[in-house]
């Protein structure tokens, strides 16, 4: 080789490797036999279940080194709560696959908080639900579960309906899933989330539903439940009757609405009855203005809808 040639390879060598140890800069040795790995190519090679609850625990970790006002959500938190949402049915959906379906609500919800624990969430409520209410409190603004509840409807063991509570600031978030047994699977046929509120108000709080079946094989639901904030006794009531629909995130919506509600008073905040062809709901509510006049602010309500199908007529006196 030209010996002209050979300095210039050397020199270019000499001038790489000082580079490479330049400030700041570290030469990493790399296999001869593979190149080096990168996180998106480790994460393709893991188990998908693996991945899933790799992602939650991720998931997890952000939520909790959030930092963000009492009221105020910010974007970033709404969407990762969005993510843990679903990252958390998902894996509700797995391991109810993967217990018989003549398992019991208790036995479900057993096999649900081990897998997610496993998973590196932590669940307020107790294994065994040994917990009172009261004495069960998150450290972490976001990113922990207050519990996980499973009911099957009477005289309807096809059924399995699962409400997941997160702790939030100044309250919780409850989303609700109804899950039918088809063939040899439990398929999600109803979701109700709330996503995307960049205040907490847009939470569900005081959460509370029923299922009724107007027919041998259909049913509508009535879900409740009311803001949560930092302050105030003054809040709204939300309510829904709805259907299952072909897509399970968007639900056929029969009525919805929203009341003012006084929670300055003794539990229940609201009693919800819900029968055949009709739903209730009994609340603590803003006074008239001739009760106001006359010294009063608050006054009990009772709203009232019969259901017609898809069709909702409000029978409130």
């Amino acid at each position: 080789m030209p010996l002209k040639t050979c300095l210039v390879i050397i020199t270019f060598f000499l001038s790489t490797l000082a580079c490479s140890f330049h400030t700041g800069n570290h030469l990493n040795p790399i296999s001869a036999t593979r190149s080096a790995p990168s996180p998106v190519s480790s994460a393709v090679q893991q188990p998908a279940n693996a991945a899933d609850t790799t992602s939650i625990a991720n998931t997890v970790d952000r939520l909790h080194r959030t930092t963000a006002d009492w009221n105020d959500v910010p974007a970033e938190v709404s969407t990762l709560l969005t993510q843990f949402k679903r990252q958390l049915r998902d894996q509700i959906s797995l391991t109810m696959n993967e217990v018989g379906s003549s398992s019991s609500p208790d036995d479900f919800r057993i096999r649900i908080w081990d897998r997610l624990t496993a998973a590196g969430v932590t669940i307020c409520q107790s294994r065994n639900h040994t917990i009172e209410d009261g004495d069960c409190e998150s450290k972490w603004q976001y990113g922990d579960l207050f519990d996980v509840q499973i009911n099957r409807p009477l005289h309807h063991p096809e059924l399995i309906a699962v409400v997941v509570t997160l702790e939030i600031p100044c309250g919780r978030d409850s989303s609700l899933y109804i899950f039918r047994k088809q063939a040899r699977a439990w398929q999600l046929v109803l979701a109700h989330e709330a996503n995307g509120y960049q205040e907490i108000s847009g939470a569900q709080g005081y959460f509370d539903y029923r299922i009724a079946f107007d027919s041998a094989d259909k049913f509508f639901l009535v879900i409740v439940n009311v803001t949560p904030w930092c302050t105030s006794a003054w809040q709204m009531l939300r309510f829904s009757a709805v259907r299952p629909a072909p897509d399970a995130d968007k639900p056929t919506d029969i009525v919805s609405g929203k009341e003012t509600i006084y929670l300055g008073i003794d539990p229940p905040t609201y009693q919800l009855v819900v029968r055949q062809k009709w739903f209730s709901i009994r609340f603590v509510g803003e006074a008239t203005e001739a009760q106001i006049a006359n010294g009063f602010i608050t006054r009990n309500r009772l709203i009232r809808f019969r259901i017609d199908g898809n069709r909702a007529v409000s029978t409130t006196h």
